[in-house]
């Protein structure tokens, strides 16, 4: 059918059906958006600070970066009311001049760490050349000062010197090598801090702190791309600094309460802050004002309670649930927050943002839904006092309650469809026993953070790519599941997505069990990342692998039966044909290894592909229309299983990167090309496929066709243009 001839007909039946479209709904539940980007400033002293500016940016993991020049020629030195716009500071000084007021610098940098700032120091700023002096000195030096750098021609990252392979700093460093970059000639550290590689001359490298958000990072920032003695930019420098400011940055969060009088809750408030898990604790009083979703937008979690009425209770519940579809954390106390007088009302009452739970006056025997959920680690007993009584809606599950004279009461509720929500059974007021604070702050950390799983075929697998997950940083935990062990469905509702893959033979009563199971998680607001060889066949055998509803239904990206024979042979990263996807960000390098599993043909997908395999095969990919994701690849990196992926390269970044794409990106039918709309590029696109009727590529119900079921449901999304 010509694009005109379609264009008329939904123009047709949107004017005359409209009331059908309503009646059909296909009503999308609320799913968490993107995260919060932080930013960052560099603090230079002339010349090369664009670089550096330049190679940060194109990571695409940072909202801001900015420069300051901090000599007595450019602005002087920053206030620390300046620095604390920002969640870390990089101090790179150069050759060209030392910074204006050292002493200065230092009081400052030593008061934003102390205000929660991370701060990385490069090589001149380690050295006696431009180094931060007044109270940074010695408490908040990492590397002992030392001589003036050296240059040492051909110096490289000494890979066997790295004392923990999974730690953040390394994920993704291959090689980097200072063709002459000046570094500080130490060898030791300060007392409190660790060292985490050396230079192959055995000069520290990189040491961070064991209290503080401190990292020395021994190397000149800027790269080959402005001077050739500088580090080869074909090597990993820009990985080594990203990853460092990454290292140093803690989550923001702000209490947001209709509090007539905050002295009751300081005690929360300083048992927050103590944690050391956040960068910042502000407060905002809805008594007296109603937040914007643009200054909420700030933290990456907020915690709500109320014990007055607020401003406005209309316009609250309607910006706190903004604020949860754009992705943030939010965790909510006991007192009015449910369906009375104080509470916010709007959006969040009439579309179920508030959770409920049941709670009373209590003291009793804690105890936990889940085995090692993050929510109760650490946490071994409880004693509050509460007295709200409600329901709790019904896709919320208990994660953990208390037993005893009152009977059994849920304290901690969570929910899969909005996984950046948390309920808690209890009132923050007073001194707060030790295990509340603790069940406060993992709270707040779940809501920010995923909570995934790992679950496949074969023991010590999934831990070992559990490690690899968790070294990123980016999950509040990480379960590993094997399958045949552990395969209680109803573990699967605490977290946000969850990695499957295979190595055994199919068996057709376990893949149906994972087919109807997977469905029915994904139906309820999970997502499903899934590997090799959990994705079909080698032509001759089946592997395991979702079926049952998975396949009949359409919830596989590869439609059943078109999984062609799998092929092996050296590969690495291809095309990255959708840069800003978030499956692409920061992958850069991918070694497959010697065997590198694959794919052997290329068949038609019901979603797009986003990454390639250098010879054109499917390395990642996204369904049409549900919270899927397929990795081209077999997860264990080749220190488990030889000759698969290279764990230098960014196999762990690209599994981090589709984990937290399952979990967190909503689900846009119609929006073929990934831009955010669906709009006429897309309307193109279908018509292609509607044309040919059998071409899963448009299919929006599951069906494996593109027929007028799809044409239905695209002219709803057609019509709504903006993805939600």
């Amino acid at each position: 059918m010509p694009v005109s001839m379609l264009k008329s007909r939904v123009g047709r039946f949107l004017g005359g059906f409209a009331v059908a479209l309503c009646l059909i709904g296909f009503a999308e539940p609320a799913e968490a958006g993107a995260k919060r980007k932080p930013s960052v400033l560099i603090l230079h002293t002339a010349w090369y600070g664009g670089d550096t500016q330049s190679q940060l940016a194109a990571t695409g993991l940072f909202g801001a970066v900015d420069l300051w020049n901090a000599a007595a020629s450019g602005s002087g030195t920053p206030t620390v009311a300046q620095l604390l716009p920002y969640d870390a500071v990089l101090v790179a000084p150069d050759y060209s001049e030392v910074f204006a007021d050292n002493v200065a610098l230092g009081n400052n940098l030593a008061d934003f760490v102390d205000a929660g700032g991370g701060v990385v120091c490069t090589s001149l700023a380690i050295s006696t050349f431009s180094p931060p002096a007044g109270r940074w000195a010695p408490n908040y030096q990492v590397i002992t000062p030392g001589a003036n750098p050296i240059y040492l021609s051909q110096q490289t990252l000494d890979l066997n010197s790295i004392t923990d392979s999974n730690n953040l700093l390394f994920v993704g460093v291959g090689s980097f090598k200072g063709v002459s970059s000046p570094h500080a000639a130490q060898t030791t550290v300060n007392a409190g801090s660790t060292i985490l590689a050396r230079w192959t001359g055995g000069h520290v490298l990189a040491a961070a702190s064991n209290t503080r958000a401190r990292v020395d990072l021994n190397i000149f920032p800027p790269s080959s791309n402005v001077a050739g003695a500088f580090w080869d930019a074909s090597t990993d420098g820009t990985k080594l600094i990203a990853n460092s400011l990454l290292s140093v940055i803690r989550p923001r969060i702000a209490i947001v309460a209709t509090a007539q009088d905050w002295i009751p809750y300081e005690p929360m408030v300083t048992a927050l802050g103590k944690s050391g898990q956040f960068s910042r604790i502000d407060r905002i009083n809805t008594r007296e004002v109603t937040p914007t979703l643009e200054q909420l937008l700030a933290y990456d979690a907020i915690l709500i309670f109320s014990e007055a009425t607020p401003n406005n209770r209309t316009a609250l519940g309607n910006v706190l649930a903004d604020y949860v579809d754009a992705g943030r954390g939010v965790v909510a106390g006991a007192r009015g927050l449910f369906f009375n007088p104080l509470s916010p009302s709007g959006r969040w009452e009439s579309e179920f943002y508030a959770m409920s739970q049941s709670t009373a006056f209590f003291n009793g025997t804690f105890a936990p839904s889940f085995a090692s959920h993050p929510i109760t680690s650490g946490v071994t007993s409880f004693s509050t006092s509460s007295a709200d009584l409600y329901s709790p809606r019904s896709d919320a599950f208990p994660i953990a309650t208390v037993s005893g004279v009152f009977g059994t009461c849920t304290v901690v509720l969570g929910s899969t469809r909005q996984p950046n929500r948390i309920n808690l059974g209890w009132w923050f007021g007073g001194n707060l026993p030790q295990g509340i604070n603790q069940l406060l702050v993992n709270s707040l950390l779940y809501t920010i953070k995923p909570y995934v799983a790992c679950y496949a075929t074969a023991s010590g697998l999934p831990q070992s790519v559990r490690d690899k997950l968790l070294a990123t940083k980016r999950f509040s935990g990480v379960a590993a599941y094997t399958l045949g062990v552990n395969d209680d469905a109803n573990l699967f509702k605490q977290h946000s997505a969850i990695f499957f893959w295979s190595t055994t033979l199919a068996n057709e009563s376990i893949d149906n069990y994972l087919g109807n199971t997977f469905a029915d998680y994904v139906d309820a607001g999970g997502g499903i990342v899934q590997g090799m060889l959990g994705l079909g066949t080698d032509g001759s055998t089946q592997y395991t692998h979702p079926k049952g509803r998975w396949t009949a239904q359409g919830y596989d990206i590869i439609p059943q039966n078109s999984f062609g024979p799998l092929m092996t042979g050296q590969s690495g990263l291809g095309a990255v044909l959708e840069p800003s996807n978030p499956l692409a960000t920061f992958v850069r390098k991918f070694d497959g290894g010697a065997i590198s599993t694959r794919q052997s043909t290329t068949p038609l997908l019901r979603g797009r592909t986003v990454l390639t395999w250098a010879d054109g095969k499917m390395l990642a990919s996204v369904h049409n229309f549900r919270k899927c994701v397929d990795l081209g690849m077999e997860p264990p990196a080749n220190s488990v299983v030889g000759g698969n992926w290279a764990d230098r390269t960014d196999g762990a970044w690209l599994m981090a990167n589709a984990l937290e794409y399952a979990a967190r990106y909503a689900p846009c039918p119609g929006d073929f090309n990934g831009d955010g709309q669906v709009d006429d590029a897309d309307f193109v696109f279908f018509a292609g496929r509607y044309d040919s009727l059998i071409d899963p590529r448009g299919d929006l119900t599951g069906d494996g066709s593109t027929d007028d079921a799809d044409f239905v449901r695209f002219a709803i999304s057609y019509d709504r243009l903006v993805c939600p």
